[in-house]
């Protein structure tokens, strides 16, 4: 392989054409409390999936680290999930990898605290 070719299939190179690809992210949440409207997870997926998917990329994600912490509430106790998420970037054709790491919270009074994170 070359190195135009090296160069050409590169990693970085391919996740900047996502990015030149997708104009503007349409926010179609809406936060009625602090009145702002918000990108929903779902409308950057859609918006991500299909550049991906067609220079062969792929994101996997990783649960690092879980910590729950309880949080005490006037009408009772919630509880606050911490996650720390690797995610990985692949590309399809050269293997080539990225990593970065995020932190996610969420909280709730039952069982959706893990998935609001």
């Amino acid at each position: 392989m070359s190195a135009a070719e090296k160069v050409e299939r590169s990693l970085v190179r391919k996740l900047a054409e996502v990015k030149g690809a997708i104009d503007r992210i349409a926010k179609n949440g809406h936060n009625d409390h602090f009145n702002y409207d918000f990108a929903t997870e779902s409308d950057i997926t859609s918006a991500v999936r299909k550049e991906m998917a067609e220079r062969h990329l792929i994101m996997f994600p990783n649960v690092t680290n879980t910590l729950w912490e309880k949080v005490a509430r006037k009408n009772g106790e919630t509880k606050l999930c911490t996650l720390t998420v690797e995610f990985t970037v692949e590309d399809g054709d050269s293997g080539e990898t990225r990593k970065f790491t995020i932190l996610g919270q969420g909280e709730d009074s039952m069982d959706k605290a893990t998935y609001k994170a």
